[in-house]
């Protein structure tokens, strides 16, 4: 009778603990599908992160081969108003003068850090490499600080009251041109930026 209640015992652990091994294991299953599963969402998400800058960069760069001999001819525009001024009445407006001279505007369309600041915002749910985000960081503030803030130089020039009365229209020319030339250098700069930025992202990518 003891025998047989020691082999019944034994089978008693053996078979709650062969049902808590499979207790541990299925825990530890369900962790590891958990955790899979989040790595590749988030290898989903960054590289969805990625493909819509790709887009971006590609939009703005084109946006700059229109911009780029644009802006060249107004730089020979405003110098041939330089030396033209002389024939203008002493009565122009600065503003309907200047306007005139670029019938275009200043630009038909815009570049845009739209994807790069989402990424940013998203950080805690999509993580880039050092490199990568080096990479994408480095041409994403030499757009904002070149291209787009010399673009808004010459915006504030042409809404400034000291640039917009008739006695400074001279020198407000020489500005505006000299602003011009200034962006008319930092979009080729940029344009070749996007490139290889670009040429990066996609070997990263494959």
């Amino acid at each position: 009778m003891a025998k047989t209640d020691t082999a019944a015992i034994k089978k008693s652990i053996i078979k709650i603990a062969f049902e808590s091994s499979l207790i541990i294991f299925s825990v530890l299953l369900a962790l590891f599908l958990n955790e899979y599963r989040g790595q590749l969402k988030a290898e989903q998400e960054k590289l969805r992160a990625l493909q819509m800058i790709q887009v971006e960069l590609n939009t703005n760069l084109t946006v700059l081969t229109n911009w780029t001999p644009y802006h060249k001819q107004l730089i020979e525009v405003f110098d041939n108003a330089i030396i033209q001024l002389g024939e203008a009445p002493a009565e122009t407006d600065p503003r309907s003068y200047i306007l005139e001279l670029m019938p275009k505007g200043l630009m038909q369309d815009f570049i845009s850090r739209t994807a790069w600041e989402s990424l940013q915002q998203a950080s805690s749910d999509v993580s880039l490499d050092i490199e990568t985000t080096f990479l994408i960081s480095k041409v994403y503030k030499l757009q904002q600080m070149g291209v787009e803030k010399t673009l808004m130089q010459f915006v504030e020039v042409m809404n400034s009251r000291e640039g917009m009365r008739a006695d400074n229209l001279k020198e407000t020319l020489y500005l505006l041109k000299s602003t011009l030339q200034e962006l008319h250098a930092q979009e080729k700069e940029l344009a070749y930026n996007y490139q290889n930025t670009l040429t990066k992202l996609k070997n990263r990518l494959n």
